[in-house]
Formats: C-alpha cells, structure tokens, sequence
C-alpha cells in the first residue's frame, strides 16, 4: 500500500533553508537504500538542491545528479527532476511542486 508522508517545516534551520529538509531526507532515504526522486519546482530549484546535497554535510555523500543530464541515472540514489524532464518511478518521491 502506498503511503504519504507531509512535513510541516517548524524548525528554523528549516524555516530558513526549507532545501536542507530535502536534503534530510535524502540522507535517510540513502542510508536506507532507498532509490528517490525528487520533483522540483523549476531548474534552478533542481541545480540549487544539486549544489546543496554536496556541501550540506561534510560527514555524508549521497549519490545524487539532476534528470537527463547522465545516461547512467540508475546509478544516482537520488535523482532531481525539473518539470519536462523524463525521470523513472522510484519507490520514493519527494515532491516539491
């Protein structure tokens, strides 16, 4: 059965740089071995996420590229799709539109 989980962004670091939550959850996906896709809201949303999963955490690398720009997106745990970029289903979404 599926499931939908919402965040409700409370913590100021969050607040903030709402980005950083994704990027929270993309570690834990990660940890967990989780194949993710990330929709994000345009191609800027897209690259600044891409950016910030490099730099967010010193300690953690998570596999990650941005929707057609590698024929090799299978190898990426988390993928980042701007709209009108073909991406795969994967057993979990994290939707930024």
């Amino acid at each position: 059965m599926s499931r939908a989980d919402f965040y409700l962004i409370a913590k100021p670091r969050f607040l903030t740089e709402p980005l950083r939550l994704v990027c929270e959850l993309a570690r834990k996906a990660n940890d967990a071995g989780l194949s993710t896709l990330v929709l994000a809201r345009d191609q800027a949303q897209a690259e600044e996420l891409d950016e910030l999963l490099w730099s967010f955490d010193d300690d953690a690398y998570i596999p990650h590229q941005i929707a057609g720009e590698d024929a090799d997106e299978e190898e990426a745990l988390v993928l980042i799709a701007a709209p009108g970029t073909d991406a795969a289903s994967r057993p979990l979404v994290i939707n930024l539109r």
